[in-house]
Parts: structure tokens; C-alpha cells; sequence
């Protein structure tokens, strides 16, 4: 279900779509489930502060752009500079192992 949604769900939104089928689920278990597929590197963690939401598609991380408008969140299908990422740590003196970015904006059918 998480492998070929491209809507990046949260846990309730998770939770709403399995309860359907399986009535008895509990919203621990899908918590315990997210946390074991991505501790296996079977879905991408956003944690956005106020809520965390799963990418099960492109299980690693890249860049996100989150319309601040209709709140869709969308992949980003670029690489990131690796010179930048030299330069800021270059410059900071701080090792980076992984990085992730969101950009927050408007999408296209929210511009027109």
C-alpha cells in the first residue's frame, strides 16, 4: 500500500486506509509497522515537526517541495549540488551523512 502511494501519508492517514480492510488494527501497530519498515530502509521518514509522513516510493532521501497552499507534497526529480554540500561542510566543520530538504511554496495548480 505505502510502496505505491505517492501522496507521502502520515500515520492517520495510513491508519484510515487499513482500517477499512482490517477493522481490527490498531493505530500502535501501524506506529510499530512505519517504524520497522523504516528502520529496513523500506520507506523515507519527513519529519516535519508537527507531524512526520512516509515515503514508501523513493525510500531514501531526497529533496520534497510542499505546496503551503493544498499541502501536497511532491518529490523533487533533481540531485542536490554535491559541491554545496562540500561547501557547507567545509564551512561549518560538520560531517554530513545524510541530508534532506524541503522546499515549502506554491504547485502549479495552486499558482493559477
Amino acid at each position: 500500500m505505502i510502496a505505491s502511494d505517492d501522496s507521502h501519508p502520515n500515520a492517520s492517514q495510513l491508519y484510515s486506509k487499513i482500517k477499512t480492510r482490517f477493522p481490527t488494527m490498531s493505530h500502535a501497530t501501524v506506529y510499530k509497522t512505519l517504524g520497522l519498515l523504516k528502520e529496513l530502509h523500506q520507506v523515507f521518514e519527513l519529519d516535519l515537526h508537527e507531524d512526520s509522513h512516509y515515503d514508501g516510493m523513493t525510500p531514501h532521501s531526497h529533496p520534497h517541495l510542499i505546496c503551503t497552499q493544498c499541502e501536497k507534497i511532491f518529490d523533487g526529480e533533481f540531485q542536490l549540488d554535491q559541491h554545496l554540500l562540500e561547501k557547507i561542510e567545509d564551512q561549518s566543520g560538520f560531517e554530513i551523512n545524510e541530508s534532506h530538504v524541503v522546499f515549502y511554496g506554491l504547485c502549479p495548480d495552486c499558482r493559477t
